[in-house]
């Protein structure tokens, strides 16, 4: 007769492990803007100590029929980072495992920039580089003064990125990494990018819209460029495939309310 199938090997028991790192803005000890980062631990829910001080776990952690996306991506509805309510975040572990057994621990919590300065909106690439907008009056006495600043999170120098040979002053936003070397940003609302250290002055990447151009995300294969704007009054995402110059909206035309919604963020896995 044939050999019985082996027995399936029995889940491993939940295990404490760092998932990840975390890169935020968030109000510093002056009430400004700074930039934080933290490493994420998943924690076993038996071993998991209930804490309730700030700047230790995630908390209000739903999980539902709802929130797998793909394997080792999961939608969380609130979350609690340095004692502030987040809300519709999205969790990508790199290894896949059962949420429901874990909690969420933030730990070695480090504000990286610490200025007079708001520094807001951060990327970081895969040297662990990041790139943020730092506001130098505050964006309380002046939000048009808003320059593009890359930084090693090693040695945390500051290198301002703009202005560039007399271009790009103020009103910079949405940095972002094309490549470990090359930021994307928009500058006056059109979308530009350069190369950290060839300092060449870009032409805008998107110069067939004429609306506004914010959060400018590349795919990974550097193929097409995502980026939201408004169309008919109305916001949408667009994503522009360079290669044909084709540009497709992502969402139908009637989901966004005339002057009600906020852009929505984007990010490109490898495969999406």
């Amino acid at each position: 007769p044939p050999n019985p199938p082996a027995p399936p090997v029995p889940p491993a028991p939940p295990q404490e492990q760092l998932v990840g790192k975390l890169f935020f803005h968030d109000t510093g000890p002056q009430s400004q803007y700074d930039i934080f980062t933290a490493d994420l631990y998943i924690v076993p829910k038996a071993n998991s100590p209930v804490v309730d001080a700030p700047d230790v776990g995630f908390s209000q952690l739903t999980v539902d029929r709802g929130s797998w996306v793909s394997p080792g991506v999961y939608k969380m509805k609130r979350i609690k980072i340095n004692g502030r309510i987040h809300d519709r975040v999205v969790l990508n572990t790199i290894n896949t495992f059962d949420i429901n057994q874990y909690d969420f621990e933030v730990r070695n919590l480090e504000n990286i920039t610490n200025s007079t300065s708001d520094d807001f909106a951060v990327n970081v690439n895969s040297l662990n580089w990041i790139t943020f907008v730092t506001a130098a009056d505050g964006l309380a006495v002046d939000r048009t003064n808003t320059q593009i600043v890359y930084m090693d999170i090693e040695d945390k120098v500051r290198h301002q990125l703009t202005p560039i040979n007399g271009k790009y002053t103020g009103h910079n936003w949405d940095p972002d990494w094309k490549t470990d070397e090359t930021i994307v940003w928009t500058h006056n609302a059109k979308i530009v990018e350069v190369n950290i250290y060839e300092l060449e002055v870009s032409d805008p990447i998107v110069p067939d819209v004429q609306t506004p151009q914010n959060d400018p995300k590349y795919s990974p294969d550097g193929t097409m460029i995502l980026f939201n704007t408004r169309e008919n009054r109305k916001k949408n995402s667009y994503i522009k495939y360079l290669q044909t110059g084709q540009l497709v909206p992502v969402l139908p035309n009637d989901y966004f309310l005339v002057h009600q919604d906020d852009n929505p963020t984007w990010v490109f896995t490898n495969s999406h």
